[in-house]
């Protein structure tokens, strides 16, 4: 009904599948978002998947006593040429939170657990009401 009670006249309105400039825009955005974030997909997950299974890295010492962290192995060549102290090789924790992400990025989320009781049977949290009338 249009105004004052009256029709409205036919074929009027926004004809449908329609898309305002903002819409659009919005649209656009979001593809040139998903192209960046495809290029360096492969790059993510493998950095994932390191941080899932715990990293490792190279720290060297300098004669000054300061400490860099190793990136290559022509890095490495030069700090032993140049008089490197100490090597020493840390490992960053595994993280689980990154290893359920990667897993589930592969394989799927799994599906949620069904809550147990104290016994291992299945809880029903159904409750039954019966009506007084």
């Amino acid at each position: 009904m249009g105004a004052k009670g009256q029709p409205r006249t036919p074929g009027s309105g926004i004809k449908k599948g329609y898309k305002y400039a903002h819409t659009l825009e919005r649209e656009r955005s979001k593809h040139a978002i998903e192209r960046v974030i495809f290029e360096h997909a492969v790059r993510m997950t493998l950095a994932q998947i390191d941080e899932s299974m715990g990293v490792e890295y190279l720290v060297i010492r300098r004669p000054d006593g300061s400490f860099v962290r190793a990136t290559d192995q022509a890095q490495i060549d030069a700090a032993i040429a140049a008089g490197g102290e100490l090597f020493t090789l840390y490992r960053k924790a595994p993280n689980p939170a990154a290893h359920t992400a990667v897993m589930a990025r592969g394989f799927g989320k799994p599906p949620e657990a069904e809550p147990l009781s104290p016994t291992g049977a299945t809880i029903d949290y159904r409750i039954a009401i019966k009506k007084p009338w």
